[in-house]
């Protein structure tokens, strides 16, 4: 049993990995495009700070999601990136309902809830 947990907290990771990594391209490099614009305008003058602060969070969180597995260092890196993932999330959360973008909102939610999982999975010896 305790082998199918790893698995399933790597998968979970991994995903976490991928979204994370590609949050890091839209908000970092993909502000111009118009689904990001709207929501810029509806936030104001701090969201394209917000947006980079979000691009650097989300790629130390995959980094700190992965590579401490992969690089068989302490697995308490993994909580505490699991940990701040979580806070990150929570959040998005916040700042999809503030520009009313009710989808995101969604994924947010989705990917807190893997997140959680991960951190309770690894704070029990997973």
């Amino acid at each position: 049993m305790d082998k199918w947990i790893q698995i399933v907290l790597w998968g979970l990771q991994i995903i976490l990995g991928i979204k994370l990594l590609t949050v890091t391209v839209t908000h970092g490099f993909g502000q111009s495009k118009p689904t990001l614009q709207e929501a810029i305008q509806k936030m104001g003058r701090l969201a394209r700070p917000m947006l980079a602060l979000a691009a650097c969070a989300a790629f130390l969180a995959a980094a700190g999601l992965i590579l401490p597995g992969l690089l068989h260092l302490s697995t308490r890196l993994t909580l505490l990136a699991a940990g701040l993932t979580a806070a990150l999330l929570a959040g998005s959360l916040f700042f999809h309902l503030r520009a009313r973008q009710e989808p995101k909102v969604f994924v947010s939610l989705v990917l807190l809830v893997f997140v959680l999982v991960v951190l309770w999975g690894r704070w029990s010896g997973g």
